[in-house]
């Protein structure tokens, strides 16, 4: 069974989506996608 490939706007793409809902933090989201905090 082949690997799901996701691309990197397809994530992008979720990411914005999830924040919209308003139902999960910036930092939960981040940790799920294995993303940094930007600083500042």
């Amino acid at each position: 069974m082949p690997w799901n490939q996701v691309t990197l706007m397809e994530q992008k793409l979720q990411f914005v989506s999830l924040a919209a809902t308003g139902r999960f933090t910036f930092t939960e989201l981040c940790a799920d996608f294995h993303s940094v905090l930007p600083a500042g």
